[in-house]
């Protein structure tokens, strides 16, 4: 490579231009100049860091606020609270009638219909249970919990048919095989 001039005439007299030494005051300054950048730049973070550490605070003291404020209404009353247990256990003997007549009838599509129709008048009226829970609460109690011994009526109903009518083919086939 051709080598500029300038490029030859530093190579050549690079021992003169390391002579000159920078004054120890100036780097004294530009050490103090540093520690103090450091040191506003400590304050600053943490000033930052308190203050981030206080809105998560204020947020987290507002949201459980929030949810404590907000209780749900179906917790206020000794009749709202017996109505969840009463739930709770016809929610169950539902889920077993409905277990054991799915394991006999899986294809129970008009029964399954029945019951969504009932369903969607059960969220309707607690719906309203919970939007108004000082309206005769009694008397909506009442209609959720017989909306739910409804269907469990309707289910034994339809599982002693179905089992009726699953033993009688039994002894149909059975009477068959003794024929031949």
């Amino acid at each position: 490579m051709k080598q500029d001039k300038l490029e030859k005439y530093i190579d050549e007299h690079r021992a003169e231009f390391d002579t000159e030494q920078v004054p120890v005051m100036l780097w004294d300054k530009i050490n103090n100049d540093l520690d103090e950048s450091k040191s506003r730049n400590r304050t600053l973070l943490r000033m930052m860091s308190v203050a981030a550490v206080g809105l998560v605070l204020l947020c987290m003291g507002l949201l459980v606020g929030i949810q404590l404020g907000a209780s749900n209404p179906m917790d206020s009353s000794p009749a709202l609270r017996e109505f969840a247990k009463a739930e709770s256990y016809y929610a169950n003997q539902y889920n077993v009638k409905w277990s054991e007549f799915q394991a006999i009838e899986p294809e129970a599509s008009t029964v399954a219909d029945d019951l969504q129709q009932l369903d969607a008048v059960y969220a309707e009226l607690k719906n309203e249970l919970q939007k108004n829970p000082d309206l005769n609460t009694d008397k909506v109690i009442d209609a959720l919990l017989e909306n739910y011994t409804t269907k469990i009526e309707i289910l034994e109903t339809v599982l002693e048919k179905t089992k009726s009518k699953n033993l009688s083919n039994l002894k149909l086939n059975g009477d068959e095989f003794e024929n031949i």
